[in-house]
């Protein structure tokens, strides 16, 4: 399985003697996989349940819906069966009524037809059993085709995963090019303000200016920056990977950006503050991709 995105649409139509079946499957973005089947009140219940199995066996999350129906061309026929029995029981019925009640009978032909039986499509569907190949045919060449579509979207938002990717280990060099800048920065500035701090006190400037590098070691990112090139490792060998991947990748993510977070607290250079912000807005932009694939 390669990457696949959970928007899809797929759509197939068979014909089975003078009826034609049409099978529609549309996915959208789920956090788990979710199945509705809506199927036409003369088909059998029982295809909802293997509707729900076919679909299962393809994909692994999206909210799928799943449309079932029959169709007949403009030119068939439609063939009606008229109940003349019934027709008949209706007018004895009406004519006891008139005579009972001393009312004149104006009863026409459109009048009778409109009662309930009286006039009634005839269904022609094939047995169930006989039409279910037709039906597993039709429903997984829907499938299939919203399954392609699911992966073409998916390769798109690959390749931008990618190139997210590409950008945000940019970030992260730009600011280990810097690291060693950074914290002598962060040490010059601390110990600048404790020496203000301490100008009329009896602490020696060289004890104080020890505690000052601890500090500013304890300031340093270089442990963030190993965890987020970790990450980022794991991030590409996860869209590598052929199983469903859009929860892995939301969770990698998602730790990328607490690390980001803490790199742009530590930074106190301006200029590189805005590179760790950019970090956090490339892992944005990551998470609203990540959202859409399967």
């Amino acid at each position: 399985m390669t990457t696949q995105s959970m928007t899809g649409f797929g759509s197939a139509t068979k014909r089975i003697d003078s009826t034609t079946l049409a099978v529609e499957v549309r996915s959208l973005n789920h956090r788990f996989l979710e199945v509705f089947v809506h199927l036409a009140p003369e088909l059998p219940r029982e295809w909802e349940a293997l509707s729900r199995k076919r679909i299962e066996k393809r994909l692994a999350r999206g909210r799928v819906d799943v449309y079932i129906e029959t169709k007949r061309s403009a030119e068939q026929h439609t063939p009606l069966r008229v109940d003349s029995t019934l027709a008949g029981a209706y007018h004895i019925a009406l004519q006891e009524l008139a005579e009972e009640r001393q009312l004149p009978l104006d009863l026409k032909v459109l009048d009778l037809a409109s009662l309930p039986g009286v006039i009634e499509l005839e269904e022609t569907l094939p047995e169930p059993e006989a039409m279910e190949p037709e039906f597993t045919e039709t429903l997984d060449t829907a499938i299939e085709e919203l399954v392609d579509m699911r992966r073409r979207e998916g390769s798109t938002l690959e390749s931008v995963m990618r190139q997210l990717c590409g950008r945000f280990q940019e970030c992260v060099e730009a600011i280990e090019g810097a690291a060693t800048e950074l914290q002598q920065q962060r040490y010059s500035l601390l110990l600048e303000r404790v020496e203000k701090l301490l100008a009329d006190s009896e602490v020696e400037v060289p004890d104080v200016a020890g505690e000052v590098a601890l500090i500013a070691q304890r300031s340093s990112v270089s442990e963030e920056l190993e965890r987020l090139n970790s990450h980022l490792k794991q991030l590409g060998e996860v869209l590598d990977d052929t199983r469903p991947k859009g929860r892995r990748l939301d969770f990698l993510i998602g730790e990328m950006g607490r690390e980001s977070n803490t790199v742009a607290a530590k930074i106190a250079d301006a200029k590189r503050n805005q590179v760790a912000l950019d970090m956090k807005a490339y892992l944005e932009d990551m998470r609203e991709q990540a959202r859409n694939i399967e």
